[in-house]
């Protein structure tokens, strides 16, 4: 239905959205086109900071610009149709099940224009093409447009109630909306999954996202079992597990120096299996490698979970090939005192400047056992020279501070500015980097710093997020948005400093945390804007 999908568009700055939104509601989003005084001026201060935005002048014609294109298609015009009565809040709402029952429920501040608005509907290209006709339920009008050529198409419904423009594709859910409005069926914010997500959510925010997992669930499983029929078998086991989904809830707001969200994810862990229960309250507590990642890395991704996720992935492997153990073994990964038994499940990918053109970085793993970890990096070295895979691909070690790093080198690799090399330090890290120096940088970070955390970007993203989380991504956009202009030349370069460079330039950097408690997956974005 494409007014459902243009007016989905919509912008701009006592709502009786939520008053009015049934418990049966699957999915809701909401927009808040007036919020709070502090969300204003945020959100003002960062979008100045763009330069065809540096004042509201230029912010209202841009979004009325891009507006109006929007609704052009549809044959309505934002600024003549919508804006005179656009109030204060946006939202939509979802229902699983046959054809997806879905609104849109928008606030009005001003009756008679709405009105003249959803009249207008059946003026326009689509609306020509409709059969129309007006049924009245608990005194309010509801309007519904059918296509005669086509009897399964979902129809177009409208109506306003308590200051509302509604449109949808079911008249039995605005029939539901106007029940719930009027007090006779229960209201989604009343419900006990959406007062406990509420309670876990910023406040103050631009936008709501909630997601209520029980029929939603439901309604996957069933597809799944239908569809798993005449394709490959999936566990009833793991088609159980997302039984222990019971909501999601997701907010964005906007802080002095950049855009929050914030997502969290509650989980019924009672429901799941005893390997997802466990790697769901596995340790995820601050990465203690992030001290060995250097200063000037412009890209991060640390986690704490890499031994369940390795482990099972072996098992699988196991399962499945009855040769694996003795090939996992034979190459010090299991097996007596393999390596994957050993790891402590903290790891870190970095990505910094390299010697060529392309970057360079490292991977940094945790151990309780360096001999071990040793001993499965040796042999694999060995392997890959061995198999001949790489031409004359040789085998290399220095001394550097205490470690011995291991180099494999070849010409292929070496003209491009790359000799993978690696060591474990007595501190239990395994650092594995695309060349000799990237390892060394990150020996230099640990014993003498600067690393990555003591960075003031990164302690300033971080402090948005959450410092304490397991999972941590992290990209400095402003570095990697330099290195990629020092790759450009010529006409290509003129075109960015031109067009890109200065729409990049108030973007400073991007983190995403994420942490796992016992009932829920919390996770924290923040976009800084400088």
């Amino acid at each position: 239905m494409v007014l459902l999908a243009v007016f989905w568009f919509i912008l701009k700055p006592s709502s009786n959205i939520e008053k009015m939104t049934p418990e049966t509601a699957d999915v809701f989003v909401t927009a808040y086109l007036d919020p709070s005084l502090d969300q204003k001026m945020n959100l003002a201060n960062l979008v100045h900071k763009f330069p065809k935005l540096q004042n509201d002048q230029q912010v209202s014609k841009s979004i009325s610009d891009g507006l109006n294109q929007a609704f052009v298609n549809a044959g309505l015009s934002f600024d003549i149709d919508i804006k005179p009565w656009l109030g204060s809040r946006i939202a939509f709402a979802l229902q699983t099940g046959t054809n997806v029952p879905a609104a849109v429920l928008v606030d009005s501040r001003d009756d008679g224009k709405a009105k003249a608005f959803l009249n207008r509907i059946r003026k326009i290209e689509e609306g020509k093409g409709k059969t129309w006709s007006d049924t009245t339920y608990q005194g309010v009008t509801i309007s519904i447009g059918t296509t005669s050529a086509d009897t399964t198409a979902q129809p177009d419904v409208y109506a306003y109630l308590d200051r509302t423009v509604v449109i949808g594709n079911s008249e039995s859910l605005v029939k539901e909306l106007v029940d719930t409005d009027q007090g006779k069926k229960p209201r989604l914010v009343d419900s006990s999954g959406y007062k406990s997500m509420s309670s876990v959510l910023p406040s103050d925010r631009l936008l709501l996202l909630y997601v209520s997992g029980k029929r939603l669930i439901g309604q996957l499983k069933d597809q799944l079992q239908k569809t798993q029929a005449g394709g490959t078998p999936i566990a009833t086991d793991q088609i159980n597990q997302l039984d222990a989904f019971t909501g999601l809830g997701f907010t964005i707001s906007a802080r002095s120096d950049g855009l929050a969200g914030d997502l969290e994810l509650k989980i019924d862990s009672s429901k799941l299996n005893a390997a997802s229960r466990a790697a769901l309250t596995a340790s995820s507590g601050r990465n203690r490698l992030l001290s060995w990642v250097p200063a000037r890395a412009y890209g991060l991704f640390a986690a704490t979970g890499l031994k369940q996720s390795l482990q099972t992935g072996a098992d699988q492997a196991l399962a499945s090939s009855p040769d694996a153990k003795q090939t996992f073994d034979q190459m010090g990964l299991t097996g007596t005192n393999g390596a994957l038994a050993h790891l402590t499940g903290d790891m870190a990918l970095e990505v910094s400047p390299g010697s060529a053109a392309a970057p360079g970085g490292t991977l940094l793993v945790g151990t309780d056992s360096a001999g071990s970890l040793q001993n499965f990096l040796d042999k694999l070295g060995t392997t890959l020279v061995d198999s001949g895979s790489v031409a004359d691909l040789k085998v290399q070690t220095q001394a550097y501070k205490g470690t011995t790093i291991t180099s494999l080198t070849a010409p292929s690799l070496t003209d491009q500015g790359y000799a993978p090399a690696y060591t474990v330090t007595g501190a239990g890290v395994a650092i594995i980097g695309s060349s000799p120096e990237q390892v060394q940088a990150a020996i230099d970070a640990n014993q003498a710093g600067p690393a990555l955390p003591s960075a003031a970007k990164y302690k300033t993203a971080v402090g948005r997020a959450d410092q304490d989380a397991g999972t941590v991504l992290y990209v400095d956009i402003s570095e990697a948005a330099r290195t990629v202009r020092g790759a450009l030349s010529g006409d290509q370069l003129s075109s960015y400093d031109r067009d890109v460079a200065p729409n990049v330039q108030p973007l400073s950097a991007f983190i995403l945390t994420s942490k796992n408690q016992s009932d829920r997956v919390s996770e924290k974005v923040f976009l800084l804007i400088q």
